[in-house]
């Protein structure tokens, strides 16, 4: 391939990131340390707080943060995502038809990207086709560092899904040698990660589950102490999974727990997934992707925050993807 047409490859790739759009004023802020002060109205004097600092909006002068003093995360959210396009310019992924999606929450403090590949898909056992997808998130409370990673998204159900033992991935902390083009360029590889991660799924697929199994699955990762202590005693028959789910449901009144983890868990499971893809382990997956995606938060919880609950309850069924042994034999 000549010259030539490497440049010609490069700006129809460039061109259709540029035809995204601008990612908006909610991303494309700088910010900046101040020294941090406490009042001491008694003396009517204030104390500077050794080694710590604010972090400041400079748009807006919003307190972002109280960071410590060697904290360095000096590009803003957007530049960091530009960092992502630039590397995705310069990748083999087919763009054709990609998309991007911006989200932000707790006032610009957390930010959250994603790229869609419509044209990198695969169906798993014939139960719908799952994209590739890019993600990226960045903070400036401390929440997390900046991290990228490769993902999927399974289109019949919209559920965000985390690659289980994610090969595509970059965390940066934010210190001075924080490398935001090496973690795009480590990403990169995704195309490869996915690929692997189909042929899991499909073995998911094929591998059966029983109820109890789910139930303890469920039980384990919206961490409700009650289903947990008595899994064993349904996995080996000697507890009823229906009583221990209507006493791990209610509060010690009787009333239904505000939090219903458990039960939208085991409602998505023995009336969505089981009947619609079968009581195997690829079904238990989308059980668990599509909570993390369509049951966090209340009807008062803020859009922007939901966000941030969604990524929290992924990255928790991720962890427990990686760690359990129902999924890691199965592998």
């Amino acid at each position: 391939m000549n010259v030539f047409t490497l440049d010609h490859r490069h700006s129809q790739r460039q061109n259709i990131i540029n035809d995204l759009g601008m990612m908006g004023d909610a991303v494309d802020f700088k910010t900046h340390l101040e020294d941090m002060y406490i009042s001491d109205n008694g003396l009517h004097v204030d104390r500077r707080v050794s080694g710590k600092k604010v972090l400041l909006n400079s748009d807006t002068g919003e307190q972002l943060s109280v960071v410590g003093e060697n904290y360095n995360n000096p590009l803003s959210h957007a530049e960091q995502f530009r960092t992502v396009e630039r590397n995705i310019v310069n990748s083999k992924l087919d763009l054709s038809e990609m998309t991007r999606t911006i989200d932000v929450s707790h006032n610009g403090a957390r930010a959250y990207a994603r790229w869609t590949f419509p044209a990198h898909q695969i169906d798993v056992g014939g139960t719908g086709l799952v994209n590739l997808e890019v993600l990226s998130r960045n903070s400036f409370d401390n929440t997390w560092p900046t991290v990228m990673e490769g993902g999927a998204y399974r289109l019949v159900c919209t559920n965000l899904m985390v690659l289980g033992t994610v090969i595509a991935y970059s965390k940066q902390r934010h210190t001075k040698n924080i490398n935001y083009e090496g973690g795009a360029v480590q990403v990169m590889n995704c195309l490869t990660a996915f690929m692997a991660e189909s042929e899991k799924w499909n073995h998911w697929y094929c591998t059966k589950v029983t109820d109890a199994q789910a139930f303890r699955i469920f039980a384990k990762v919206c961490d409700n102490k009650h289903a947990l202590a008595s899994s064993e005693a349904i996995e080996d028959g000697s507890a009823n999974l229906y009583d221990v789910l209507d006493k791990a449901t209610k509060n010690k009144d009787g009333s239904d727990k505000k939090r219903g983890g458990l039960t939208n868990l085991w409602r998505l499971w023995r009336f969505h997934y089981k009947p619609g893809i079968g009581d195997n382990l690829w079904s238990l997956y989308n059980v668990l992707t599509d909570w993390a995606t369509h049951h966090q938060g209340t009807t008062s919880t803020s859009s922007n925050n939901l966000v941030a609950l969604q990524t929290k309850a992924s990255k928790e069924v991720k962890d427990l993807v990686v760690k359990d042994n129902l999924f890691r034999l199965a592998a």
